[in-house]
């Protein structure tokens, strides 16, 4: 059974996919969730000698979600019940986020959700960066598919940076999107320790945040 807290009003799915396989739950009305995750030959997932698998859980997100915070949780590893066809001896599992072994219960990091409204989500991370040795990601949100143009100011006002994406090319397209940005100008310098401007504009929307340099 996989835990999961503050369902209702929240998420819309929740499934776990097995090498492709996806194993949905149908009632998102109970709280915790317990998904039964025997799915393939003989009821089961059968993974062959030498080989892994990777058990991804999913969940889909309301637009208007009644909280930002979800937590995944296993209450314990016997839970998941993993066995040597041949032997019948039980398996370990591991986290692959840290490759360590699943000994006990597992519960995940927090998982923030953020909202789909253009401005709301708009953001950069890591923010600070490091201009030169790492870059930014700015990350936005569509509702459908649509240019984009991206412009990086300093704090005179002076344009440092510049990057336009055609409708429908890869960010430009409907969902969640990131950009990355190295600290560079247009002449491929890198710019100054400091704040600047962001001005993200898409779809009829705009929006501006800013973002800092360190070195």
């Amino acid at each position: 059974p996989l835990s999961l807290q503050q369902v209702q009003g929240t998420l819309n799915e929740l499934y776990i996919d097995i090498e492709g396989e996806r194993v949905p739950v149908t009632n998102l009305q109970s709280n915790p969730v317990a998904v039964p995750v025997n799915t393939g030959q003989n009821n089961a997932a059968v993974i062959a000698p030498n080989e892994s698998a990777t058990m991804v859980v999913g969940v889909g997100v309301h637009k208007n979600p009644s909280v930002r915070e979800i937590i995944l949780s296993i209450a314990d590893a016997g839970d998941v019940v993993v066995r040597d066809i041949v032997s019948g001896q039980p398996l370990g599992i591991i986290d692959v986020s840290t490759g360590q072994p699943i000994d006990g219960r597992f519960v995940s990091t927090p998982l923030v959700i953020l909202s789909s409204n253009f401005e709301e989500y708009t953001h950069n991370y890591p923010n600070p960066f490091r201009a030169g040795s790492q870059a930014t990601n700015i990350a936005y949100y569509l509702d459908e598919p649509g240019s984009v143009s991206i412009k990086i100011y300093d704090m005179t006002g002076t344009l440092v940076y510049r990057h336009e994406i055609a409708s429908g090319q890869a960010s430009a397209t409907a969902g969640a999107q990131e950009v990355q940005w190295n600290g560079r100008n247009m002449k491929g310098e890198v710019v100054r320790n400091g704040i600047y401007v962001c001005v993200l504009s898409a779809g009829g929307n705009s929006t501006k945040f800013r973002i800092a340099v360190a070195k």
